[in-house]
């Protein structure tokens, strides 16, 4: 009889305080409340179990089903955080519990002995099991490789023995039958047959075996058990490429008229996991049987860890030894397996589906134990008398129950002092809604959404500007009040940006921005001639305080690392005042205030006069080319009147002769006529004869 115990935990513990006034958690541990100084605690009601079905053990008979396990349904009632609850199930083994068993045998060669073993044996495995039980039947099946090549050789194999069957990947030889001689002719018919590789398809032909129920002859109510026998390791998922077979296996029965496996060249070799899910899926339990030389190899390599990952119990392959006599120990151990079983609930609190039912059953066995799970939340003080309906502790409007008041419709609040039966509109309404659309109106109230708030969540974060990616500067700098920025003590600006705080601006010397500026934001604002993140350095005297250091050390106070020679030769402008001047900037001297301190931290104070810079290339260069620049404009604008002056006066001109022309029309002074001359070749030559 297994104990089986049943847990409750909870942060909300296992007691109530049944006070109004308690501001901490109400549910919690006994030890935790007392600790926190509460009175009035609460304890829940205890878990209880009630049996609501228990039939008796039974052998079972003709016409009667046997009963192995009570009780057979239970309901339990878990409270959180109770102490450990027990559930009794007892568990006895039926006299004539049904036993279906079914013989999966490799036909090979090396495994001839078995069949053999199996037809002398029949009627003594009969008789064995008579003693467990009396209702048992026997089915028979071998199972040995795909016939395709390379796993076999479908032409030649057949002729390579004498009495050999054609390849073959799985025959159903005999349905499950009380008849031994049956099984006995059914064992006289296998003859061997054989493969080309080491491992063997045996798994095709057992998944045919717990798919193909009807074919099979499994019964229901019965205990299934598959004797699976066998010397040498299987083929599983993804072997059958080798044979260009992609298909992968369906986990469906294809058996055809004659009991063979009509798809073991179509599809692939199951997995293991469906072997796995087929076996729980239809309660069978797998007896793996391993003969052969090495059997010890095959067993602890191959199919001791399967054994354990399916259902049944049995996480061990057992071996087979010559005589084949150790069968009938093999199905005894498993037909007697007892089982153990725990329940236990880690839930934090109470679920919201309060009731809920599952089962406990033995893997291989039908019968199971159904349990009906209600979780138990409530408390005595939330039921009367200790509950007061219409308390006056809630006014009269509500039901005061541990501490606390239930209000009724329409009212709210610790003590249902709040009316909610108002308009909501009149309490909480604005032009942009209810609590301007952006929070809900409780008890007269408005609750606004994150980002608002206001009366009537009339004020928005979202107004308020934002400073490097923060609303006003981020929660150290200020915070933003109905749609502005309010600044913090050491903050201002729009956006609480500028901190007022003057520690970034001193310096070591403890000198504000070097006396020779302001602090503004944080930041040094320097005075003109001065630079540097605290007005340190003068523009125009690049790091003179430190250059000047060692000559104000030695001719003002006769220390520091030079001599009274080297001081007399290089610090020749070192003058003592009695009195120092103000820092100050022109453009005809700069005076520099310098405050440093010397190796004993006494602080040394003085002024360094520096004459002005040299002019800067860089704005002579600029000024020469602007001149230049001028100059070339000035010529160009010259050009250009002079060519317009000149122009205008030849066009007045031009205008001006064509109103006054000094020719006639009709007398143009650059036309000449055409002036016509003939000459007679032969006159002087007349002339010259006559003479």
């Amino acid at each position: 009889m297994p104990n089986l115990p049943v847990r409750e935990h909870s942060r909300a513990g296992n007691f109530l305080v049944d006070k109004r006034d308690y501001k901490l958690n109400r549910c919690d541990s006994l030890e935790k409340m007392i600790g926190d100084g509460c009175t009035n605690i609460v304890k829940r009601e205890p878990s209880r179990i009630t049996v609501t079905q228990n039939d008796h053990s039974s052998d079972g008979g003709p016409g009667l089903e046997a009963i192995q396990i009570r009780p057979q349904r239970v309901k339990i009632q878990l409270t959180p955080n109770d102490a450990e609850v027990r559930l009794p199930i007892y568990y006895k083994i039926a006299r004539n519990f049904p036993l279906d068993v079914y013989f999966l045998n490799d036909p090979s060669y090396t495994m001839r002995f078995l069949i053999q073993r199996l037809n002398e044996l029949a009627n003594s495995i009969a008789d064995d099991i008579s003693l467990l039980t009396t209702d048992f039947r026997f089915g028979l099946g071998t199972s040995m490789e795909k016939n395709i090549l390379p796993f076999t050789d479908p032409k030649g194999l057949m002729y390579s023995c004498n009495n050999c069957d054609p390849p073959y990947s799985f025959i159903h030889r005999l349905s499950l039958t009380r008849d031994v001689e049956d099984f006995k002719v059914a064992l006289s018919k296998v003859n061997t047959t054989g493969n080309f590789d080491f491992p063997e398809g045996l798994l095709d032909g057992l998944m045919q075996v717990m798919v193909c129920g009807d074919r099979i002859g499994w019964r229901n109510k019965a205990r299934k058990m598959v004797l699976y026998a066998s010397d040498i390791q299987f083929h599983q998922a993804g072997d059958g490429r080798l044979a260009g077979i992609l298909e992968p296996n369906d986990c469906m029965c294809h058996m055809d008229s004659t009991g063979k496996y009509s798809k073991a060249e179509i599809q692939d070799y199951p997995s293991v996991g469906q072997i796995i899910q087929k076996a729980r899926e239809n309660n069978i339990n797998i007896l793996f049987v391993i003969g052969g030389d090495e059997s010890e190899r095959v067993r602890t390599t191959v199919y001791n860890s399967l054994a354990a990952a399916l259902p049944g119990g049995i996480d061990f392959a057992a071996e087979l030894d010559t005589t084949s006599s150790n069968i009938i120990q093999i199905i005894g151990d498993s037909y007697r397996l007892t089982f153990d079983a725990s329940i236990q609930s880690n839930l934090n609190t109470c679920p919201e589906e309060r009731n809920s039912s599952f089962a406990i059953f033995p893997e291989g066995l039908d019968e199971r134990v159904t349990v009906d799970l209600e979780h138990a939340c409530g408390c005595d003080c939330q039921m009367e008398p200790e509950a007061e309906p219409n308390s006056a502790k809630c006014n009269g409007r509500g039901r005061y129950e541990c501490g606390i008041c239930i209000c009724d419709p329409g009212w709210a609040g610790e003590r249902c002092d709040c009316d909610e039966r108002g308009s909501v509109a009149k309490a909480c309404g604005t032009e942009q809604g209810i609590c301007s659309g952006v929070g809900n109106c409780t008890c007269g109230k408005c609750e606004c959404s994150p980002g608002f708030d206001g009366e009537k969540c009339e004020c928005s974060d979202r107004n308020c500007r934002s400073y490097n990616g923060l609303l006003c500067g981020g929660p150290t700098n200020g915070i933003c009040d109905c749609g502005k920025c309010a600044c913090y003590s050491n903050f201002t600006g729009e956006t609480c940006e500028c901190s007022t705080s003057t520690g970034m601006c001193m310096t070591e010397n403890n000198t504000l921005c070097s006396e020779n500026g302001i602090c503004e934001c944080g930041e040094c604002i320097c005075s003109a001639g001065f630079t540097g993140n605290h007005c340190e350095r003068c523009k125009n005297c690049p790091a003179i305080c430190e250059i000047q250091y060692n000559c104000v050390e030695c001719a003002g106070f006769n220390q520091g690392l030079y001599n009274q020679s080297i001081c007399d030769q290089r610090c020749k402008n070192v003058e003592i005042v009695s009195l120092l001047q103000e820092a100050s900037f022109s453009k005809d001297l700069t005076i520099t205030g310098c405050v440093l301190r010397d190796r004993f931290g006494c602080i040394i104070k003085f002024n360094v006069q520096c004459p002005p810079s040299p002019p800067d290339p860089l704005i002579i260069g600029a000024s020469v080319s602007g001149a230049v620049v001028l100059i070339v404009l000035l010529c160009i604008l010259i050009w250009k009147l002079l060519t317009m002056f000149y122009d205008n006066m030849e066009y007045s001109k031009f205008e001006h002769d064509l109103k006054n022309p000094a020719w006639e029309t009709f007398e143009n002074p650059i036309y000449k006529e055409c002036i016509t001359s003939f000459e007679n070749p032969l006159r002087e030559a007349n002339v010259g004869e006559s003479s």
